[in-house]
């Protein structure tokens, strides 16, 4: 079927995307928009690309979110250039910036931000003269608001996430481990733990963005009060997946000691080099790795390009050490007169890069996309995209009952189920109630798969009383002083007036 309108959104302003869609829907129209157009495995780059090629128009939701995201950049661009009709959406009083002022400067905006219903109807109005028979053209025209669109426009995306799950049990989808041990997941799965990380809590916010961490981190922490395990989970495909649960594994005490590899793939100005991480604590000897550049589609990617990326061979590398696996200059004269050719004017994935490791008790593989621009004539790699501001990162709390000895603390909440479309950063807050030993880990389902960090080995010191409560001439010294020490009823009533309260971690973070 091809659907008349495509629909082109900022996955945080999905509810304006849905309530336009019920109401093009309701007037008679055929709409595309992701994720719900796309089924459980399919893949979205050859979607969506066949989705603009059939559409008759695309309507962009517009606002400055939107204007930074790279798949709206491309899906406007692909529109623009096949002469699509494109109408901006403006949700929120904003400027048309760069390429979008460039494109769509001189088009009717249609502003959503002062009036939703009047914007929808003109938008109605509008697409019947463009693109509707004469005969549909006067027919009444239908607004109907959604009041909760939250609550419901979530639906779509969460039966995605149950079909995906589904899916994945019924095909016996292989259950993969993500980094520290650092695996990539099976194919039709869509993100996974880039990257993990054990911090004091009060160090924690210092991490940012996976660009700005460290390859080489500590799986052994000594703090007071609290830790966190920071955690990146990045996008290794074009869907978008559901962190359908998020849970602390507390395991037994023992040390770690084993090799942990990563690699990480690097292009500048043409270079291209690959690493390999240990990212553990034993070293890793006698590995065997081979790097893959396979075609993409109908995308060819160049012999001599191939030629030179692709090699096999065995390295070594210390516990907390790093190995180059390749080092090459990529050729780009073959594809710049491919793409010259056949006329794409716009970056373009060519190719599927694969990084396989494998030792004893070690099989890594990594992946990556192979994309050519040809506006600035360079090859790039493509992880889905980086998301980096607070809207792509999430904080949970978990205080954990030393007495109790549980063997797993789970995360709930409305934040602890988030969508990952490009790089997302979770922080989970272990909060004892006591001075305590512990090996954890972050366990995430994702998309029905299962994702670990590393394990943890953790010493908190937790005091008993609170903060400020013990230094010299503080208020419970003070009230001490005038009481009668054989008072013990007394004494234990002011004692546990400044005892130590986990919670106060949470409460003071959220007041912040």
């Amino acid at each position: 079927m091809n659907e008349e309108i495509f629909i082109s959104y900022k996955s945080e302003e999905a509810e304006y995307a849905y309530r336009a869609k019920k109401v093009l829907e309701d007037n008679g129209f055929t709409c595309w928009m992701a994720p719900d157009s796309i089924l459980a495995g399919d893949e979205y780059t050859p979607q969506i690309h066949k989705a603009i090629d059939n559409c008759k128009a695309l309507l962009f939701v517009v606002s400055e979110n939107a204007q930074k995201s790279n798949w709206i950049k491309s899906e406007v661009h692909e529109a623009f250039e096949k002469g699509k009709i494109i109408i901006p959406y403006m949700i929120q009083d904003c400027q048309l910036e760069g390429d979008f002022e460039f494109k769509l400067n001189k088009l009717q905006k249609v502003f959503a931000y002062q009036n939703e219903e009047d914007a929808l109807e003109k938008v109605i109005r509008d697409l019947r003269v463009m693109i509707k028979e004469a005969s549909e053209r006067n027919e009444p025209i239908k607004i109907t608001i959604e009041k909760n669109p939250k609550k419901n426009n979530n639906l779509p995306l969460i039966l995605l996430a149950a079909a995906v799950l589904i899916a994945g049990v019924f095909l016996g989808v292989k259950m993969m481990s993500g980094k520290g041990n650092n695996s990539v997941p099976a194919a039709g799965s869509s993100a996974g733990v880039y990257y993990s990380e054990i911090l004091p809590y009060t160090k924690s916010g210092v991490v940012e963005t996976y660009d700005d961490v460290s390859s080489i981190v500590n799986t052994s922490l000594k703090t007071d009060r609290a830790f966190s395990i920071v955690s990146f989970l990045r996008n290794q495909g074009d869907n978008s997946a559901f962190v359908e649960q998020i849970s602390c594994e507390i395991l037994e005490l023992e040390p770690i000691e084993k090799a942990v590899i990563f690699t990480d793939n690097i292009i500048k100005n043409n270079q291209m080099k690959i690493f390999a991480f240990n990212n553990g604590w034993d070293d890793g000897k006698n590995l065997h790795y081979e790097i893959i550049l396979e075609d993409y589609k109908e995308y060819k990617v160049p012999e001599a390009v191939r030629e030179s990326v692709q090699t096999e061979g065995t390295f070594d590398v210390k516990a907390a050490g790093v190995a180059q696996l390749l080092d090459t200059k990529l050729d780009t004269s073959e594809v710049k007169k491919y793409f010259k050719e056949n006329q794409i004017n716009f970056k373009t994935q060519i190719g599927n890069l694969s990084v396989y490791v494998k030792g004893d008790g070690i099989d890594v593989l990594e992946t990556a996309f192979f994309c050519y621009d040809p506006q600035t004539d360079e090859f790039e790699l493509s992880y889905g995209g980086k998301g980096d501001g607070e809207e792509y990162s999430i904080t949970l709390y978990a205080i954990l009952d030393v007495d109790k000895k549980p063997s797993s603390l789970r995360f709930t909440g409305e934040e602890a189920a988030p969508l990952v479309q490009d790089t997302f950063r979770i922080e989970t807050v272990i909060i004892p109630t006591k001075s305590c030993r512990l090996v954890c880990k972050d366990v995430y389902s994702v998309a029905g798969q299962i994702q670990e960090t590393d394990e943890y080995s953790v010493e908190v010191q937790v005091p008993v009383y609170g903060e400020g409560n013990t230094v010299h001439t503080a208020s419970i010294a003070e009230r001490l002083f005038d009481m009668d020490m054989r008072d013990e009823i007394g004494i234990n009533e002011l004692l546990q007036e400044y005892r130590y309260d986990p919670q106060s971690v949470i409460d003071y973070a959220k007041k912040s």
